[in-house]
């Protein structure tokens, strides 16, 4: 599949029925640029068939849960004034880059399993090949982005009432910023993937022989940065703010401030629930970008890792995109029947 765009790598000096199992963490294989490179002095390991059944199955499961819980989020969402509140368009947002993931990146992986890195020649072909891990790519770099927006508007929704949350129109500047940007970050992947022949059988995967060992270096810090860095540190900050405003800030004592109370107990609620988001995010996609830093920084350990590791790295990536919508409608359902008002609550 594509799940970030990297493990792609494809030592040419490697026999095709090797390569078929040296998964990409965005399409499962790296395309290592120094054609001379030698094998490691480790035996590969094949991944055995129980493990391909399993993985199978639990891709299956990501997939149906990711759906129905997506679908979910998204008719809770529209259901409440129209999409009239900023964090409802935020969280659509998101639901919408997850089921693009669980609809494009996953069952591109589960074919991975049987048909390995093997693909179909001529322009259906190429244009599948790109557009397939491309798509996946944003995704998931949407996903991230969307998070850092969500935080960015209850920031001004909580720690700044007076000025509310972010308006109508700056949500869906945003939301259209996240999607160019996502895809900016991955345009130059959309070039690299290709179909090429391989041994005599035509395959779909990152080209990099004309890139550098250091250049595949800075992308991928680059992309680590951009996709995982930043969006936790933005959040962190942004949500650290907050603890510390409503720490600082007690709730009203009067009888009749029941229900500014309520709001603001709402107010510290909101932000747990939404840090629990946070933190599932960075659980499951830390495994990966590990992967992909061994793949660019130190091939030769990565090939001579357990095939089981990268593979479980690369499932708990994508498991994000059916846990998340499951977390909203778990921490959502308590405040449905709320008095609070609808801008200040989860």
């Amino acid at each position: 599949m594509a799940t970030t765009t990297f493990i792609s790598t494809t030592i040419a000096t490697v026999t095709m029925e090797t390569a078929l199992f040296i998964n990409t963490t965005q399409n499962l294989s790296i395309i290592i640029p120094t054609l001379s490179v030698a094998i490691p002095k480790c035996q590969f390991e094949a991944v055995s068939h129980p493990f391909v059944i399993l993985l199978t199955i639990a891709y299956s499961a990501v997939i149906i849960v990711s759906l129905i819980a997506n679908i979910m989020v998204i008719h809770y969402a529209a259901s409440r004034k129209k999409l009239s509140r900023s964090f409802d368009r935020l969280i659509v947002n998101m639901a919408v880059a997850d089921i693009l993931d669980a609809m494009v990146g996953i069952p591109s992986n589960i074919a991975y399993f049987y048909m390995g890195i093997k693909w179909f020649p001529g322009v259906l072909g190429e244009l599948t090949c790109k557009t397939i891990n491309f798509g996946t790519n944003i995704s998931i770099a949407a996903s991230g982005f969307t998070l850092v927006a969500i935080a960015v508007d209850r920031y001004f929704a909580i720690a700044h009432r007076s000025k509310r949350s972010l308006s109508r129109r700056t949500v869906k500047f945003s939301i259209l910023m996240i999607w160019v940007i996502s895809g900016m970050i991955f345009s130059s992947d959309y070039y690299r993937f290709r179909v090429l022949e391989m041994s005599g059988h035509i395959v779909c995967l990152q080209d990099r022989r004309m890139w550098g060992n250091k250049a595949i270096e800075i992308d991928t810090i680059v992309k680590f940065v951009l996709n995982y860095g930043f969006p936790l540190s933005a959040m962190a900050i942004l949500y650290g703010l907050i603890i510390r405003y409503l720490w600082r800030r007690k709730a009203p004592g009067y009888a009749s401030d029941s229900i500014e109370r309520k709001i603001h107990l709402q107010r510290r609620n909101s932000v747990k629930k939404l840090m629990t988001i946070v933190f599932v995010f960075a659980f499951c996609w830390f495994p990966v970008h590990v992967m992909h830093f061994l793949a660019a920084f130190n091939a030769d350990v990565f090939l001579c890792t357990s095939i089981y590791i990268p593979l479980t790295c690369i499932w708990l990536a994508h498991a994000n995109c059916a846990i998340n919508p499951c977390l909203y409608l778990y921490l959502s359902r308590r405040n449905r029947a709320s008095p609070a008002k609808p801008s200040n609550t989860f």
